[in-house]
């Protein structure tokens, strides 16, 4: 297994396929079978390469296990809360599990700010990982992923 670091251009492959990789191993009865399928390897290629070069997150890798990517705070209502970073995605293979913990403390970083993300109410093992790293349930809300409606829960950190 290769050391944690910050993933380069040169990374955006291996992204990509943790990416579409994790969303069936994650997703698969949770989320509509079309919904899984339309994440295709050209798309989050083409999504990395974009993020990668616009450089305006965080972006930790581990390669063959996972990533890890915070990012300023997109929401107002969460910023006006003193939320000023959010984690945008954090995705561990199965075959990576027990390595969550350090993507999340390399990819939030020494800033020590208060952070949110969304995760799906129904990933239960997502949600009991955040409760473990610390995270208060802020809401519950309905959301849209394509045409799939979809509950999710907004955690929040003080602190890590």
């Amino acid at each position: 297994m290769t050391d944690l670091r910050p993933a380069t251009s040169k990374d955006v492959e291996t992204l990509a396929l943790i990416h579409v990789q994790s969303w069936r191993e994650t997703y698969a009865g949770l989320l509509p079978a079309d919904v899984i399928a339309a994440q295709t390897i050209e798309k989050r290629r083409a999504l990395w390469q974009k993020i990668l070069a616009m450089g305006h997150s965080r972006v930790w890798l581990l390669d063959e296990v996972g990533f890890a990517q915070f990012g300023p705070q997109r929401e107002d209502q969460w910023r006006n809360q003193g939320y000023t970073e959010e984690l945008y995605a954090i995705y561990v293979l199965r075959s990576g599990f027990g390595h969550g913990r350090k993507l999340l403390e390399a990819a939030h970083g020494p800033c020590g700010q208060p952070f949110t993300t969304c995760v799906l109410a129904e990933n239960a093992r997502a949600c009991v990982f955040y409760k473990k790293t610390g995270a208060k349930r802020l809401v519950t809300r309905s959301e849209m992923i394509g045409r799939a409606a979809i509950t999710e829960h907004v955690y929040g950190w003080r602190r890590l």
